[in-house]
């Protein structure tokens, strides 16, 4: 039986007696680089068959470089039945001072059942530092112990460990600036500074004019063109901030698209063409003239009167928020197609009086018509919405209020021959049927 046991045994130990193996190496992308570059450290760990126990790799240090990473990454192969993995850690280095630098070595231990304990070194790898050329930096104490004169008289003859951050020192730095920053709130609360504010003024459209007033008052003792543009459109900027809501800081354009966006009915070409005659002068070089002054006066007051009246709502105008405002209450509380229907019929009977239509469907087209003049695609959607029967999705009650009402405005100070011109009543086909209901 002897025999057989034995020739059983030998047929099945490569299975189990084939020792795992395994070896560090260490790399870089170059050995060279000056002071403030960078280089990418890797280390990789292959490892041949199966281990009983991982190998684990010690932690590496890098004296002289900032070190960011590591990234991690690993590949696998099988190749007649013999297995290989790589493990990959890759950082990035920075160079903080000249001289030369060993990476290493960098070791690896493992266990294994059958072979025991095992490990693995990289070999040093020595990394060089230089000065950029036509710079002088100043060498380091450290550095500068450790330097003989030679070709290279940036490079280290040494390395010395780590002195470490004087920690007792920035304590006592730190406690004395806590303690002045003490004493200065404390003389500060006793004697407050006095802030000078400039308070907005509670009607931002007689301020603007007064602005405009002052502007050519000064024109005409004398300013200059360009200055006199400045201050136009800086009495602009100031009204439409305040007036619109918007932040500190913007500019006209930022202020003027803004408006066109929340007021289209307010003249939109001549709004436009204002914006345009203002960087023309200041940005443009054209030369200023004085018709340029009696344009840019006309325009800038009719802009800050066409968003006054934009602003005032009339009584219908009046009556068709409250009804709105319900509405959308009415939606909070879960009735969301209730207060649509609602919405569309306050809305839409609006529409008929103002306009002078008649019953049937509105005329999409006409109105469309009517809209396109004033550049403004957020009405053309709102008309859009407000033909829908069924309720809008994602949006919410406030936001439709808002919208049917800045649609309204902008149809009721619409030029009527467009409308008349547009045949109104007879575009059924791109219409929907109204809901005659009472909001």
């Amino acid at each position: 039986m002897a025999p057989w046991i034995c020739a059983f045994f030998l047929a099945f130990l490569p299975a189990w007696a084939s020792a795992g193996t395994f070896q560090l190496s260490a790399g870089a992308d170059h050995t060279e680089l000056e002071l403030g570059d960078t280089l990418q450290f890797t280390l990789n760990l292959t490892v041949h068959g199966s281990l009983t126990f991982q190998p684990t790799v010690s932690t590496p240090t890098f004296d002289g470089f900032d070190a960011q990473g590591p990234t991690q990454s690993y590949s696998s192969s099988w190749i007649n039945g013999d297995s290989t993995i790589v493990y990959t850690w890759t950082w990035e280095l920075e160079a903080k001072k000249p001289g030369r630098f060993v990476l290493g070595p960098y070791t690896a231990s493992g266990k294994d059942a059958l072979n025991g304990d095992m490990a693995s070194a990289t070999r040093p790898l020595v990394i060089t530092v230089r000065r950029p050329k036509g710079i002088n930096y100043p060498m380091p104490a450290q550095a500068a112990s450790n330097t003989e004169p030679g070709p290279d008289a940036g490079s280290l003859r040494g390395i010395k460990p780590d002195r470490g951050i004087p920690w007792a020192l920035m304590a006592e730095v730190f406690a004395g600036l806590l303690g002045l920053l003490v004493v200065l709130a404390l003389v500060a609360q006793h004697n407050p500074p006095q802030v000078l504010e400039e308070p907005l003024p509670s009607d931002p459209a007689q301020a603007a004019i007064a602005r405009l007033d002052r502007a050519v008052r000064d024109y005409i003792g004398g300013s200059d063109g360009r200055v006199y543009a400045v201050k136009v459109g800086e009495a602009l900027r100031l009204y439409l901030r305040q007036r619109l809501d918007m932040r500190q800081g913007l500019t006209l354009g930022e202020a003027i698209r803004t408006l066109r966006q929340r007021a289209p009915q307010v003249q939109p070409q001549r709004v436009k063409a204002l914006l345009q005659r203002l960087e023309l002068l200041l940005y443009g070089g054209s030369e200023f003239r004085a018709e340029d002054r009696e344009l840019l006066d006309l325009d800038a007051r009719g802009l800050i009167r066409g968003l006054e009246a934009a602003r005032a709502l009339n009584s219908g105008q009046q009556s068709l928020s409250k009804t709105l405002n319900r509405m959308a209450e009415l939606w909070k509380e879960g009735q969301a197609k209730s207060a649509w229907m609602g919405m569309r019929s306050a809305t839409t009977e609006h529409l008929r009086k103002s306009l002078g239509l008649g019953p049937g469907p509105l005329p999409k087209l006409a109105l469309a018509r009517v809209l396109k003049p004033l550049d403004a695609p957020d009405l053309v959607r709102s008309l859009d919405t407000l033909l829908l029967e069924q309720v809008p999705r994602g949006a919410a009650a406030e936001a439709i209020h808002e919208r049917l009402l800045r649609l309204v405005q902008a149809l009721d100070a619409a030029d009527p021959g467009l409308l008349n011109g547009g045949a109104a009543g007879k575009d059924d086909d791109d219409s929907s049927p109204d809901d005659e209901g009472e909001a």
